[in-house]
């Protein structure tokens, strides 16, 4: 589709998950370089027509690059909505005051077993997941999701860290025997067991225990002596049950990089809650909110924040840091 119209950073906050400015080098007078901010904002695709994400339309047209991360470095060629899904939390790269898609990636946040469904609940690799009736639900080759088979998940976690589905492929068992889970080492114990724990969120209290052996591969910083709580991984392995036995354990991009004064609003389950002075975790990222004056119906301020509340918060990067100046329930 043909890119569209400016867009400006006062769109409402419920139209976006996640919005980091991060920059770009480019050509300024007199031979020197300055910077040119641009735009990523990470959510839920939401419909096709381009790509609505959170309910805004990136406009995209042969140009933009389409990837699965998980699947290769390659673009993907083909109409967004042949490679995209209805419920994949994507990240769309942007310019800062447009949204005229120049890349969109997708990767999800596990794949692997149904195990112990039950009712909206099931768990993939010791990682608990729900659906509701929101959550796009495909089946490929006729496969059902029940226990065995094989589910692909996209979603946003909870402060627990539950992951709430808003995609799921599910594929016949026979077809996949490498499976893969991202998060953050809750708990390293490596030195005792050879073991560490996986959560969703950092501190989380569903959390995925993971085996190593002489044969696990470790491509971070430090390799395994370097393996931090708090750090964000992904791990690679055969094993449909417990235990399950890491082939490989990989860094992943930090989740909280972005320079300051960098634009972003991020939605999500907050975590370590504290009414002085006023801060919290969101996805990842230590949020500010001393600073928030405008809280929305029907939140009437902090004490309304709790980690059962999903919440977006908008602001500016500082630090590592959100400072947020806006706070409503999502």
């Amino acid at each position: 589709m043909i890119k569209g119209p400016t867009a400006y950073w006062g769109l409402p906050i419920a139209l976006a998950a996640l919005v980091l400015a991060f920059q770009l080098p480019s050509c300024g007078g007199g031979g020197g370089t300055v910077t040119a901010p641009a735009g990523v904002t990470r959510g839920t695709i939401t419909g096709f027509g381009s790509v609505f994400v959170n309910g805004v339309e990136y406009f995209t047209d042969n140009d933009t690059l389409r990837f699965h991360v998980d699947d290769g470095p390659s673009d993907i060629s083909g109409l967004d909505n042949d490679v995209f899904r209805v419920g994949m939390v994507v990240e769309v790269h942007h310019g800062a005051d447009d949204t005229d898609a120049t890349r969109i990636e997708f990767a999800n946040n596990l794949e692997g077993p149904v195990a112990g469904l039950a009712g909206n609940g099931f768990s993939v690799l010791g990682i608990s997941v729900v659906t509701d009736g929101a959550t796009n639900i495909q089946r490929d080759g006729g496969a059902t999701l029940a226990d065995g088979a094989i589910a692909e998940v996209s979603g946003l976690p909870d402060s627990s860290g539950v992951l709430h589905a808003t995609f799921i492929e599910v594929k016949p068992a026979a077809t996949v025997t490498a499976f893969e889970v991202k998060g953050y080492v809750v708990a390293n114990n490596l030195g005792v067991d050879n073991s560490f724990t996986l959560g969703m969120v950092p501190n989380a209290g569903a959390a995925a225990t993971i085996q190593v052996d002489g044969a696990t591969v470790f491509d971070t910083a430090g390799g395994r002596a370097g393996l931090a709580a708090g750090s964000f991984v992904e791990v690679r392995t055969a094993s449909a049950s417990a235990p399950i036995l890491a082939t490989a354990v990989e860094a992943q991009g930090s989740e909280t990089e972005s320079p300051d004064g960098a634009n972003a609003s991020i939605e999500g389950y907050p975590t370590n809650i504290y009414a002085a002075p006023k801060t919290f975790t969101l996805m990842g990222i230590g949020v500010d909110a001393a600073g928030a004056v405008v809280y929305e119906h029907p939140m009437a301020g902090f004490a309304e924040i709790t980690g059962a509340t999903k919440v977006e918060v908008h602001g500016t990067m500082s630090g590592g840091k959100l400072l947020a100046s806006r706070i409503g329930p999502r």
